[in-house]
């Protein structure tokens, strides 16, 4: 479900890769929950809900996961950058 939500995302379609998305989020803990998050945060992001961005990117981060997790990480550190805010 998450390389269909990508393909959306690309095509422009970021209100129903959101939901695709948040669908797998909503499944709990499973293995694409990282990327899923990650998903999200890029799409909140560049529709303009940079609070939305970062709850998505603090969930990823808090998977634990490797790739994904340290990626949000960075997401979520130049959400602040852009901002002007302190990480």
């Amino acid at each position: 479900m998450c390389e269909r939500a990508r393909r959306l995302a690309e095509d422009g379609e970021s209100g129903p890769a959101a939901a695709l998305f948040g669908e797998v989020l909503a499944l709990g803990d499973t293995p694409e929950r990282a990327r899923a998050a990650l998903g999200l945060a890029v799409v909140l992001d560049d529709a303009g809900d940079v609070a939305g961005a970062r709850e998505a990117d603090r969930a990823a981060i808090a998977t634990g996961d490797p790739e994904y997790g340290a990626r949000a990480a960075y997401h979520l550190a130049l959400t602040h950058e852009r901002a002007g805010e302190p990480g």
